[in-house]
């Protein structure tokens, strides 16, 4: 047969092939695809997806979750234990948001999951989306009250130790806690020529960004504060942060409870030993703040680094002696008999007694005197030795070692007056009551 016919023939049997091809597939395809199309939705009707998985241990803690914000307002739900339509926020610009509503409705969301069926697959993935939806709007509104209300921002915000078990879809529209050291700038922005409405604007500076922070209570109008602790809760850039640079720890077994500090977890053996912390914290960050110096809070090692830092700092000497000679003592040691400077001081130095052998003693001695002729003492801390000064002491006017007017500060005199008696210079902490009284030498 010639080579032409052949090829003609070939190509008759590829054409019909083709079209055998195409008509198949036509024909065939739609109905793999219906098959398929049944297939998947009848899989998903019977086993959806399970994104609750995730938040299964949210159910424990809807106490602690309700507990954070204001439940005083009714929870509409309907038989099944969803929100009705009329329950949800509906979506609104951030003008419009209603605050108090937007964090009522995810609570609420949260404290209906304990009742959902979950028996009901379709009812189950309903209410997951259900909470994108009402932690979206909540997140709109949780950032207004950052800015509006930083002290009710950090009331209604969720403990920091749940929110890691939300879904990671929910969990992306929540506020976070942020704690450690940074630098608290202040100025003032001023729209147009118009001085009067300048606002004060705050920023926290952190080693990798920097935040709007706003401030209540006891940190209101700080001004700048370099090296400040602080805790917070934040969302974006903008930052509610608490009036205290420290937390309070929550402590199940003892009503004792530890502080953080920057991150640093510190338990006290008493409160009169947390106190007196708590005292010198604030004193490191007014000392900064007057001489616009870094904040330099007391250094501790270790979770019950306060006791061993404090008692490093004051010693008992049980040797009785005479107001002179335990002056004289003191400075040798390179210390000065014990100058009093608040309530949490002389609380503090009245349980270290308690615990003392003092021998039957009924009194110690203070550094405080009226004697015109005593001088005191500072520690040179470029020698690590004492250093004389001129306190400027007269009769009834009483002053301590430090140069500083009793008067002018705490004063815990026995009978709730400066003594002015010409026979009596110096003065005691009488070991039962903690009070003072002037004595001769």
């Amino acid at each position: 047969m010639p080579f032409s016919s052949n090829l003609n023939k070939l190509k008759s049997t590829l054409s019909g092939s083709r079209n055998f091809w195409i008509f198949f597939s036509g024909c065939v395809a739609p109905i793999v695809f219906i098959l398929v199309l049944v297939f998947y939705q009848t899989k998903h009707r019977f086993n959806p997806p399970d994104p609750l998985h995730e938040i299964d241990e949210v159910v424990e803690f809807k106490e602690d979750t309700v507990k954070s914000a204001d439940t005083s307002h009714s929870r509409g739900k309907n038989v099944q234990g969803l929100f009705t339509k009329k329950d949800l926020p509906k979506e609104k610009s951030n003008d419009q948001i209603n605050t108090k509503q937007a964090l009522d409705a995810f609570d609420d969301w949260v404290g209906t999951f304990q009742e959902i069926n979950r028996n009901d697959p379709r009812q189950l993935l309903h209410f997951y989306q259900k909470g994108i939806k009402v932690s979206r709007t909540r997140a709109k509104a949780f950032k207004k009250l950052i800015q509006n209300d930083p002290e009710m921002a950090l009331k209604r915000a969720l403990p920091r130790e749940i929110i890691h078990k939300f879904p990671e879809k929910i969990r992306e529209n929540l506020e976070e806690w942020e704690e450690g050291y940074g630098d608290i700038l202040t100025h003032y922005g001023c729209k147009g020529e118009d001085h009067q409405k300048c606002e004060e604007v705050n920023n926290l500076v952190l080693d990798n960004e920097n935040l709007q922070a706003h401030f209540y209570g006891k940190r209101n109008h700080i001004g700048g504060l370099n090296g400040a602790a602080f805790y917070g809760v934040r969302m974006g850039k903008q930052i509610a942060i608490a009036e205290n640079p420290f937390r309070e720890l929550q402590n199940e077994q003892s009503t004792l409870r530890g502080l953080s500090l920057g991150g640093q977890e510190i338990s006290f053996k008493s409160e009169a030993e947390k106190d007196l912390f708590v005292e010198m914290v604030e004193i490191a960050e007014m000392r900064a703040r007057s001489t616009m110096t870094t904040v330099k809070y007391p250094v501790i090692a270790g979770s019950n680094g306060v006791t061993v830092f404090l008692e490093k700092r004051y010693e008992i000497v049980t040797t009785p002696t005479s107001w002179a000679a335990a002056h004289a003592d003191a400075s040798a040691r390179r210390g000065r008999l014990l100058c009093i400077g608040s309530a949490a001081e002389n609380a503090y130095v009245m349980q270290l007694l308690s615990s003392a052998n003092l021998g039957g003693a009924t009194q110690v001695w203070i550094g405080l005197t009226d004697n015109p002729l005593q001088d005191g003492s500072i520690l040179n801390k470029e020698t690590n030795n004492t250093q004389t000064i001129t306190i400027n002491a007269s009769n009834g006017d009483w002053k301590w070692l430090s140069g500083d007017d009793v008067s002018g500060g705490f004063t815990h005199w026995a009978n709730s007056q400066e003594p002015n008696s010409t026979e009596f210079s110096y003065a005691s902490l009488q070991v039962n009551t903690g009070t003072w009284a002037e004595h001769n030498e």
